[in-house]
């Protein structure tokens, strides 16, 4: 078992660019089940906000994960919520500004996302799908 501390860059309330940037931490811990991560964790500033993730490999090369998050959020409604993730492997010599500099929210066209990365998190069902699964 291991102990996962994940930045996350926030916008703001409404997810602008106006918005003041900051990060936002989620600590927690990683345990490992045959080739699946899981992953719970969080929000380190209040602790209300909690998620769990599992994370599969594909193929037999480690460069990319997929798989699916479920967190509560922290606001008064105490949502539920899943999404597809994925999750790219940056290396062994990882330049941390550079990486978190890259952070942030992207939409499904745009240019630099790898085809194969929009196909996986995309958060829609297709009519032969029954559950919300990794892609």
């Amino acid at each position: 078992m291991l102990v996962s501390s994940v930045k996350q860059r926030y916008l703001g309330g409404d997810e602008t660019e106006d918005a003041a940037l900051r990060f936002v931490t989620y600590r927690g811990v990683v345990g490992q089940s045959g080739d699946r991560l899981l992953v719970i964790d969080h929000h380190r500033g209040t602790a209300r906000e909690v998620s769990t993730m599992v994370l599969y490999p594909k193929a037999r090369l480690l460069k990319r994960l997929h798989g699916l998050t479920l967190g509560v959020s922290h606001g008064p409604a105490r949502s539920i919520g899943a999404a597809r993730v994925v999750m790219d492997f940056l290396g062994t010599e990882i330049d941390i500004r550079a990486a978190l500099s890259r952070l942030g929210t992207f939409d499904l066209d745009e240019p630099s996302l790898p085809e194969a990365v929009k196909r996986a998190v995309r958060n829609d069902m297709r009519d032969d799908e029954t559950m919300f699964m990794a892609r």
